[in-house]
């Protein structure tokens, strides 16, 4: 099986592997712990990187088992022993949309134009909404719990 994938990496002059490996990635068929999975591959730290560049959709730093995005936010991490992970994922406002970890906890958010966060969920089933007016007050407020806060205008029929 390595020598078949060195083969193919030798082959490929238009990363075609790197980019079905980071599509894989992204919808789950690969999951973590990606460089445990990677090394027993065969890939090196090389074709690893690249591989992380395609999933992280750019500018990436890695040391060790730690990858870092362009404004050095910690993105993904293994333990030594790979039984440990994290992944992370942020917007254009350097937001985290979303992370999951080796216990099967996951949280996503959403935020609006002006990056407050308008939505939020966790795998415990928490989840809370919130809006804001033009000048970027908070005005509504709801949580899983019931608690809710609704300062909206109020229309007259």
């Amino acid at each position: 099986m390595v020598d078949l994938i060195k083969k193919i990496l030798k082959e490929d002059s238009d990363n075609r592997f790197f980019k079905l490996i980071s599509n894989r990635m992204k919808s789950n068929e690969i999951s973590p712990p990606f460089f445990k999975k990677f090394k027993n591959m065969g890939l090196s730290d090389q074709e690893i990187e690249s591989i992380m560049e395609y999933f992280f959709d750019g500018d990436i730093r890695i040391e060790g088992k730690n990858v870092f995005n362009g404004n050095n936010d910690l993105i993904y991490y293994e333990s030594w022993d790979s039984t440990k992970w994290e992944l992370i994922l942020y917007n254009k406002f350097n937001k985290m949309t979303y992370r999951e970890d080796h216990r099967g906890r996951k949280e996503m958010r959403e935020y609006d134009e002006n990056g407050k966060e308008t939505y939020r969920k966790d795998s415990s089933g928490y989840w809370q909404k919130r809006e804001y007016n033009k000048n970027g007050v908070l005005i509504y407020f709801e949580k899983s719990d019931g608690t809710i806060f609704d300062d909206r205008p109020k229309r007259n029929y």
